[in-house]
């Protein structure tokens, strides 16, 4: 998986300096060559162009070439709750959908499962993921470490994901587990706020649905903000 992204991203900036290096030639010949040759820069400046055109569009064909040969990255992400949730779980799948998007279907491929609430079932869908052979698997939820961690160990070539936590499990000898964290107690900072300067009695209340991970951290953030209101 890591080598096809970097192919990837190595096609993207040969492409990126071709155009900048071809621009900038026609320039520095304009400028040296100066008055004397005024007459002939026109016609070999054009000539040089047509080279550098040529090039590009012979660099481009390579690259479309070696696009075409790259195998799909196979992403595959279990979620508590519907993608439709119009919060935690679709926040993940439309960012997925936004990099498949922007790569095309035949470079990211992307598989879900939604409405794993449940953690032992949450974990089954997990191990068959991996097992299918899928680059990298997330469980979009902190609830979901301690099964991924179990997991982890049996595919050491997968990669794995989930959050929000920042224990990645290094200190256990995992080294195919990565962990990402929401700023969510900034949401929450700004909202307690509000809440704050909006009560008429000066009382105020929020819900999270666990004590743990983004939703502590959002509600840990609502406390602050509406303290300091």
């Amino acid at each position: 998986m890591l080598k096809r992204m970097l192919l990837l991203i190595s096609l993207l900036l040969t492409l990126a300096l071709l155009v900048a290096c071809g621009g900038g030639d026609e320039g520095s010949e304009g400028t040296d060559e100066g008055g004397e040759t005024t007459e002939v820069e026109p016609t070999e400046a054009a000539d040089e162009e047509e080279d550098v055109v040529v090039d590009e569009g012979e660099e481009e064909e390579m690259a479309e070439e070696e696009m075409a040969m790259i195998e799909p990255v196979r992403i595959a992400v279990v979620m508590p709750s519907a993608i439709t949730d119009l919060a935690w779980s679709q926040s993940i799948f439309d960012a997925l959908l936004r990099i498949q998007a922007e790569y095309g279907e035949d470079v990211v491929e992307i598989a879900y499962t939604e409405g794993m609430f449940n953690v032992t079932d949450a974990a089954a869908a997990l191990r068959d993921y991996a097992a299918d052979g899928y680059d990298i698997v997330i469980a979009h939820g902190t609830q979901f470490g301690t099964s991924l961690f179990e997991l982890a160990p049996d595919f050491p070539d997968t990669t794995f994901a989930y959050g929000t936590a920042v224990d990645t499990g290094a200190d256990i000898g995992l080294e195919n587990v990565f962990a990402y964290e929401a700023r969510a107690e900034e949401g929450g900072f700004v909202n307690g706020v509000l809440a704050a300067n909006l009560s008429e009695s000066g009382v105020i209340g929020v819900v999270g649905p666990v004590e743990a991970g983004d939703a502590k951290l959002y509600i840990d953030g609502f406390v602050a903000g509406a303290m300091s209101a």
